[in-house]
């Protein structure tokens, strides 16, 4: 018995020496980042090292990525992702529109100032302009709700190594019915597709980031569409940078009012040849979005707008 009663005293002390070797183990990793933390801040690694040599602070982008409110968000192509067409026309059908539910005369000579100043600047009409309006936001009605900030930081990861085969496991998913040479057409198309959107989104980033330093942009709460444009007209933050303009003088370019709105399409057309001529409406329509589908479906609605009786 008392052989027994020294085992089993033994294997008691035993196992509260274990635990107690444990207990500061697990409290000191409690303390620490979760796994999941760990790992995303590896991802935003090689996108930090790009920022910093664009002339950002490592400080600055620390305390960025830090934030709680940023995320990467996985699909962010695969959701935007169509089959790709094996012939080069591109199709130009007019997009279907509802102009009955907008107030158009009322909206016109609501800001009448501001559409006169659009002309007299720029050379560029009011049709167009509510045109451009109309196509890209219904008039501000659908100007995106998703983070500007979040989206450009998941595009411009799109080309990392993680991002792409996540990319071809899509494609083998969803085109598991293709040959497999078709699948393999597809899965370079979608690889060469998001190394461009990685590079521009990645020079995007790092101008709203510094347009953010100056306190220009408040890039954390902005939001817009799943392409990272923003405001009524959809402005990229290069685009931002370059033609939006305070249309009603009061400090400040807000994007998400229509004085600078209107005026800042108007800037942006007249900077890239905008001019009675309809190739060179063509030409700065294909500037703002190159798309012939697009081009068309703003000079169609314009056309619609000009014909309206006053």
């Amino acid at each position: 018995m008392k052989l027994k009663n020294k085992i089993t005293i033994s294997i008691i002390t035993g196992i509260i020496f274990t635990i107690t070797l444990l207990i500061p183990i697990r409290n000191h990793t409690s303390q620490n980042k979760s796994p999941a933390a760990i790992t995303q801040n590896k991802t935003f690694q090689p996108l930090k090292h790009y920022l910093v040599k664009e002339g950002l602070s490592a400080s600055y982008l620390d305390t960025l990525f830090s934030d709680t409110r940023i995320e990467y968000y996985p699909n962010v192509l695969i959701n935007k992702h169509k089959l790709p067409s094996y012939s080069s026309v591109e199709t130009t059908k007019r997009t279907e529109t509802k102009f009955h539910k907008y107030n158009l005369h009322h909206f016109i000579n609501e800001y009448s100032e501001y559409f006169e100043k659009a002309w007299n600047m720029y050379g560029v009409d009011k049709e167009s302009i509510c045109a451009v309006l109309y196509v890209e936001t219904k008039f501000g009605s659908q100007s995106g709700k998703h983070s500007t900030l979040n989206i450009l930081i998941s595009l411009a990861m799109a080309d990392q190594e993680f991002a792409l085969e996540e990319l071809k496991k899509h494609v083998e998913q969803k085109y598991h019915y293709m040959p497999n040479h078709k699948r393999e057409y597809i899965k370079e198309y979608y690889t060469n597709y998001a190394k461009r959107k990685a590079n521009r989104a990645r020079k995007e980033l790092a101008i709203l980031l510094k347009l953010a330093r100056k306190g220009q942009i408040e890039a954390r709460s902005l939001t817009g569409s799943y392409a990272g444009a923003f405001g009524y007209p959809q402005f990229l933050p290069s685009s931002y940078a370059k033609y939006a303009v305070d249309g009603d003088k009061n400090g400040k370019i807000d994007l998400f009012t229509f004085p600078d709105a209107i005026l800042s399409v108007g800037n942006f057309l007249q900077n890239h040849g905008w001019s009675p001529h309809i190739y060179a409406q063509k030409r700065a329509l294909r500037r703002y979005n190159n798309s012939s589908r697009y081009v068309a479906d703003v000079l169609n609605v314009a056309r619609y707008f000009d014909q309206q009786p006053n």
